[in-house]
């Protein structure tokens, strides 16, 4: 903060400084109209030269100050990330431990088919840290974590295809909660408020790059959406709780397109929803 405040204040100096080295030549060109052999003029002018050099030098220095600010700011996120993903490895190895010590007793007792379900359900927890791992904005990393917790205790099962590492995904935190938020928390109403709940409960967030977009595909295991529906889920104010549906998804769209994204249902196929983005997409 305090280097910021430090360039701020150069960059002011140098713009008061190109202003006196212009009021110098302006008025050193006025006065040697009247007086041509005046040296002082001279050297006023030579100060003006020299006050003009010392600015693009002052310029070229805020330049690298402020290139090594983002790179700075660069490695500070990515030692955050290391840090992040320590964290969750320190925490697994406990919990392997305790996994470990649990499938040595279920065999022990002779409860094979227990202790197979056991490493299933290990495995699909390791696939699943281990793409989010992947992701590099923090706050979708988070979200995506939270959502797994929320859907677990819901009985449904949230699985990740990550393709991509998002690097130039610049959405806000707010954003990312807006969006991605209200899509898997309508993905998760949906399927609990299902008729049918014999199927498995799944809900499939894949994320892939395609030419210079990221594309992010929400499906659930949950009826699709009816086509009466379907052309009212985007209007303000329009909510289909008896369904599970549509609830603040007119936000979810006018969030998207303020970083020139979009949202649609049933792309290709898909049951569910496809949002893209541009890559480097800054919110206008």
């Amino acid at each position: 903060m305090g280097l910021r405040i430090e360039t701020k204040i150069l960059e002011r100096m140098t713009i008061f400084v190109f202003m006196v080295t212009l009021f110098i030549s302006i008025g050193s060109k006025t006065i040697m109209f009247y007086y041509p052999y005046n040296f002082v003029i001279y050297f006023i002018l030579l100060m003006a030269f020299c006050n003009f050099i010392f600015a693009v030098f002052v310029i070229k220095w805020l330049s690298t100050v402020k290139y090594l600010g983002m790179k700075l700011d660069t490695q500070k996120h990515s030692l955050n990330y290391m840090e992040e993903a320590v964290k969750i490895m320190r925490s697994e190895r406990h919990e392997y431990l305790n996994h470990l010590q649990t499938i040595m007793g279920l065999i022990l007792s002779g409860d094979h088919k227990e202790a197979m379900t056991y490493l299933k359900d290990m495995g699909a927890e390791c696939r699943f840290n281990s793409q989010v791992l992947s992701v590099s904005n923090p706050s979708l990393r988070v979200l995506l974590q939270n959502k797994r917790q929320s859907a677990l205790i819901k009985g449904i099962e949230l699985k990740l295809t990550i393709q991509s590492d998002l690097k130039q995904l610049k959405l806000t935190p707010t954003d990312t909660t807006t969006i991605f938020g209200n899509l898997l928390d309508n993905a998760m109403d949906c399927i609990v408020n299902a008729k049918d709940n014999s199927s498995r409960k799944l809900i499939h967030l894949k994320v892939t790059e395609v030419a210079d977009d990221y594309v992010f595909t929400i499906e659930d295991s949950g009826p699709p959406i009816e086509p009466h529906i379907l052309a009212e889920i985007f209007k303000i104010g329009f909510s289909t709780k008896g369904t599970g549906r549509g609830f603040g998804l007119a936000l979810v769209e006018s969030t998207i397109q303020r970083y020139q994204g979009t949202i649609h249902y049933g792309v290709n196929g898909a049951k569910g929803f496809t949002v893209t983005f541009p890559q480097q997409g800054v919110a206008a």
